[in-house]
């Protein structure tokens, strides 16, 4: 019986590594608009239909990841958190336009943080399937 080294992972199952860039170009994209936002209310307010285009884009990679992460299973943290991101983001987006389309303040002050959480999650999402070497959900280094 030999020892495996510790570059003898399992081969990864299909569809791993999708789910891990298009996990990564979630948050990606949120850090973006949030640079795009700033850039929208104090220099150039043009700047904003651009932070909603790539908001929706956000949103399909999200719906994406979501369902690559209940088809391959990983582990069932990053199915949760791909779901709750989802569902977050599908809040986002109606909070964006209620606040800058409907003036209501309410809307954009939670706007802010909600992106904020979920920049947090998805980037956790992102570095879990990164730290999942061999697509089995196995914690890495173990």
């Amino acid at each position: 019986m030999t020892t495996p080294t510790p570059h003898a992972h399992a081969h990864r199952p299909p569809g791993h590594r999708p789910l891990v860039v298009v996990a990564w170009f979630v948050p990606i994209g949120i850090m973006l608009q949030a640079a795009l936002a700033g850039q929208g209310w104090f220099v150039e307010p043009s700047l904003l239909t651009t932070h909603g285009g790539i908001g929706h884009g956000v949103l399909g990679l999200s719906v994406i990841a979501t369902a690559l992460a209940w088809w391959k299973r990983p582990n069932w943290t990053v199915v949760g958190l791909t779901t709750a991101s989802l569902l977050g983001l599908m809040a986002q987006t109606g909070l964006g336009y209620t606040g800058r389309r409907g003036g209501v303040g309410l809307a954009s002050s939670l706007h802010i943080p909600l992106g904020t959480l979920l920049f947090a999650t998805t980037l956790v999402v992102a570095v879990l399937l990164l730290l999942d070497r061999d697509g089995t959900g196995a914690r890495a280094g173990s």
